[in-house]
């Protein structure tokens, strides 16, 4: 049955302090040394951020944690509050995570093995920034967040959802250390996002990749079921179901005679996927916008 979210406004950080506990002197310095050296060679091919602005989201960083803790998550709908917890999946070290000076917090890996780096920001977006230090190196990342599905639009972009609440993921980007960009995309295993690098022969290491988060209005899309995606295959079908959406959400402005085409496209693409997708058309904050995500 067709799912229209109610609206709500959604803001997240993430949080936590941190510790090294247990850790020798000598180890904690050449842990920190490391995780520095990681932060200036991303920061050096990174797309750049404000000036301070990764300060500012300092008290939004969960260091101490590991990558088997993940990180937590918090948003608020009106005077509810909202938690979950960002999961990542990756070869190698369990360490703690270690802040660096200009406030990203660092899950180092250990030899060939990729570290994780997330930069919470004063505005609200969160980066989860991978560093993949040689070719021998995983390339694959899975991303999941607890208590929600992803989803993949045609555009590169992806989201997390849940009932009315959205975290939108922005089109995934990779550099090597030249700063020549590299192909990326995202795939839906399970319950996970997975980040796929795939550098040419030629690439020039580290690389560094990033999807990028922030929680957007519960007033995100509309779902479609399984049955209404596999009628949606015929144009006309899928015209009247944008005319549903438009309908309900007229500050959209949604032109349904282009979106009902990638709306079929969509639906067709949902049928043969293996297990068969649901779509789900977004009306914020780029109306018209189709994703396929597991019903």
């Amino acid at each position: 049955m067709l799912s229209i979210a109610p609206r709500l406004l959604i803001t997240a950080a993430l949080v936590g302090s941190m510790t090294l506990i247990g850790m020798p002197p000598a180890m904690a310095d050449s842990t920190d040394q490391a995780a520095e050296r990681i932060v200036k060679q991303i920061n050096s091919v990174a797309p750049r951020v404000p000036a301070g602005d990764v300060r500012a989201g300092k008290s939004a960083a969960n260091p101490g944690s590991t990558r088997t803790d993940g990180v937590r998550v918090q948003g608020t709908s009106g005077s509810n509050s909202i938690t979950s917890t960002l999961r990542f999946s990756m070869a190698g070290s369990n360490a703690k995570a270690v802040r660096t000076k200009d406030g990203s917090t660092v899950y180092p890996g250990s030899g060939s093995d990729a570290s994780i780096v997330i930069q919470g920001q004063s505005s609200g977006v969160t980066r989860a920034i991978i560093y993949v230090p040689s070719a021998t190196s995983e390339h694959s990342f899975a991303f999941s967040l607890d208590g929600f599905i992803p989803a993949v639009a045609d555009t590169g972009q992806a989201a997390f959802i849940s009932g009315d609440l959205a975290m939108l993921v922005a089109a995934p980007w990779a550099r090597d250390a030249s700063g020549r960009s590299i192909p990326t995309h995202y795939e839906i295993v399970g319950t996970s996002l997975v980040q796929v690098i795939e550098p040419a022969s030629d690439a020039v290491y580290p690389l560094v990749a990033d999807p990028t988060w922030q929680w957007w209005s519960g007033a995100f899309g509309a779902s479609f079921s399984r049955s209404e995606t596999s009628q949606m295959r015929s144009f006309s079908s899928a015209v009247g179901f944008c005319g549903i959406v438009s309908r309900a959400y007229p500050f959209a402005a949604i032109a349904c005679a282009v979106v009902g085409a990638d709306l079929m496209l969509q639906a067709n693409l949902a049928e043969n996927d293996s297990p068969q997708t649901c779509v789900l058309l977004a009306v914020v904050p780029m109306p018209g916008i189709t994703y396929r995500k597991p019903c």
